[in-house]
């Protein structure tokens, strides 16, 4: 074959190379505003925290539970201030735990007491964990604990789902923390 045949080949090559690059990066896009979608409009809480327990990411169900039209309007309030009085102290100790020290197990599963905008208690069961990262970042999962007859999510779907998605496949996580981390950077810049 001649050098002009074997270039016009080779290019042609990168050029569908090239292709499949870019068709694979929008599916990937997709990919994470479709898990996204899901996690935002789903019945429980979604929650990205940083290692000062600011909001990075909040999903819409908890965003107007505690008063906010948007999930974009809970970016950036520190979680604490959601918090009783009463628990302030020990919920800042186990994100620092997490957080930090990495002790998955011990607050993997709290119980808490959140309050809206309006003073409204809110007790949920929550499942954490730490988004391993330089970071130190935590994503929580929140079920809001209402009488059975109202509820379409129970702590053992939550329970399960965290363990089957989030422990086993790292995407959905993955994909998160893409979101945050590239808003973080843009913060930066």
């Amino acid at each position: 074959m001649s050098d002009k045949k074997e270039m016009e080949v080779l290019q042609e090559k990168l050029e569908k190379t090239n292709q499949c690059v870019k068709n694979l990066k929008s599916e990937s896009i997709n990919l994470k505003k479709a898990i996204w979608d899901i996690m935002n409009y789903a019945n429980m809480y979604v929650m990205l925290l940083d290692s000062k327990m600011i909001i990075r990411l909040a999903n819409w169900s908890l965003a107007t539970d505690l008063g906010f039209k948007e999930e974009k309007e809970l970016v950036g309030h520190c979680f604490l201030d959601f918090i009783i009085q009463q628990e302030k102290e020990f919920i800042s100790k186990a994100h620092h735990e997490l957080a930090f020290n990495h002790e998955k197990e011990k607050y993997k599963e709290l119980t808490i007491n959140i309050q809206s905008i309006d003073k409204k208690i809110i007790t949920g069961k929550w499942f954490n964990t730490l988004v391993n990262s330089g970071y130190n970042m935590t994503f929580s999962m929140g079920v809001k604990n209402t009488p059975l007859e109202t509820t379409s999510v129970s702590e053992d779907y939550v329970r399960s789902y965290y363990r089957d998605i989030i422990q086993k496949d790292r995407t959905m996580i993955q994909s998160l923390k893409d979101v945050v981390i590239t808003d973080i950077n843009k913060e930066i810049l």
